[in-house]
């Protein structure tokens, strides 16, 4: 009986020896050690986490937006021209954050490159100016600016590492993120400033 299940699987058994003996022949002429090979490593999406201006992973100076298309869990909604080199994008996000009012997006034209986030803030316990500078190791801010027609409004503008907080500047509640391409004072004032002022306004209506 065995003789004859030797037999009949006679053709298998010399196969598998002759395909074991070519594997091992071509790792011997090679000359490596199997036990040296390299182990594949599943594909990974790199993380900007390490970034403190990122929002919904979107790196001012590195992403690109593309109009209709949404951005993470921030829906699309409209986008117009805002001068004539940059488009304004506004989106609405989803979950906790959610929000009547838009987060604006501000991309070069002719790129797509995002340079300017605002995002609104409603519940300011989801953020207060001196808790976020210290858990973010901020420092001293560069710029200290008046928000125009707000009353108690202060614009706190981190220029290396691209975050800027408008806040009241009496509670210390955070009322806009901003996150932008880390520049200069000069090209920020002309470019973003805007809507602020680095002198305080003679009356603010309360």
């Amino acid at each position: 009986m065995l003789r004859n299940l030797l037999n009949k699987y006679k053709s298998a058994i010399i196969l598998l020896f002759l395909i074991t003996l070519l594997f091992f022949s071509a790792i011997f002429l090679s000359g490596e050690d199997p036990s040296q090979q390299p182990i594949p490593v599943p594909f990974v999406k790199e993380s900007r986490s390490e970034e403190k201006n990122v929002w919904n992973d979107l790196l001012p100076g590195t992403s690109a937006v593309i109009e209709g298309e949404d951005v993470g869990s921030a829906e699309f909604l409209n986008q117009e021209s805002y001068n004539d080199l940059y488009s304004v994008s506004m989106y609405k996000l989803e979950g906790p954050e959610a929000s009547n009012v838009p987060t604006e997006v501000y991309s070069k034209k002719d790129t797509g490159v995002v340079d300017y986030i605002i995002v609104p803030v409603l519940n300011t316990s989801q953020g207060h100016l001196e808790r976020v500078i210290e858990e973010n190791n901020l420092g001293e801010p560069d710029l200290e600016l008046y928000v125009v027609d707000e009353f108690a409004q202060k614009m706190y503008v981190f220029l290396g590492e691209g975050l800027a907080f408008r806040a009241n500047e009496i509670s210390g509640g955070i009322i806009r993120r901003i996150y932008f391409t880390p520049t200069t004072a000069e090209r920020f004032l002309e470019f973003w400033g805007g809507a602020a002022s680095v002198e305080e306004p003679l009356f603010q209506h309360p």
